[in-house]
């Protein structure tokens, strides 16, 4: 299957030499976002391909597919490693990604599950497409709230799509795999259950709420 999905840039660490204390609560907020947003991609990587928890999902393959650009830094010069296998997203569940810096855990949340199929309509080709297309209004969202947590930034500020684009988050902007038309909020998405969604698709029945 030939992938829509974009794939993301991830700012490598800065210098943490003589760092304040403010300046480590920072390194901390950014790495725990770039591990969360491993988790999410690997999820996602599930959903795009109907993949189970506990199948192989090596991190080379989100870099060779094009989710990222390549393997995020701890900005505190921890190291990273990985479980190799695709996340649960249960909570409390051994994480995709870790680091070995102190302090910096995260861990799983309800939010990150997931999504159980679909029922199926006539067609297999709707299907997936009705899927794929969840699945990029999904990422664009996650996309949109990792640029937030990174960037410090409150749910509303403006944040339009082109500057995922151009800070390079994303190569380009996924289209819909049937052809519809996606739309942008152009702020940053807060992530509630129900709220509205920074991507929205034009095409019937492809819907997403975060």
């Amino acid at each position: 299957m030939s992938l829509v999905v974009v794939g993301i840039f991830l700012l490598s660490g800065y210098s943490h030499s003589g760092y304040s204390s403010e300046g480590a609560k920072n390194e901390k907020t950014k790495c725990i976002a770039q591990l969360s947003l491993m988790e999410r991609m690997a999820i996602t990587h599930l959903n795009l391909y109907s993949l189970n928890s506990g199948d192989p999902v090596m991190p080379a393959v989100l870099v060779e597919n094009g989710y990222i650009s390549k393997l995020p830094v701890c900005p505190s010069g921890g190291n990273y490693s990985y479980t190799n296998k695709g996340p649960s997203g249960k909570k409390g569940s051994e994480p995709y990604a870790s680091c070995d810096h102190k302090g910096h855990s995260y861990s799983p949340y309800q939010a990150d599950k997931p999504k159980k199929n679909q029922p199926s309509p006539a067609s297999e080709k709707t299907r997936k497409d009705k899927a794929k297309c969840a699945a990029q209004l999904s990422l664009m969202e996650r996309l949109a709230t990792a640029h937030c947590n990174i960037n410090a930034m409150d749910p509303g500020s403006p944040l339009p799509s082109t500057a995922l684009v151009n800070e390079g988050y994303i190569k380009k902007l996924p289209a819909c795999p049937a052809g519809g038309n996606y739309s942008y909020t152009n702020k940053a998405p807060s992530g509630k259950k129900g709220a509205t969604p920074y991507a929205h698709c034009d095409h019937k029945g492809h819907t997403y709420s975060p």
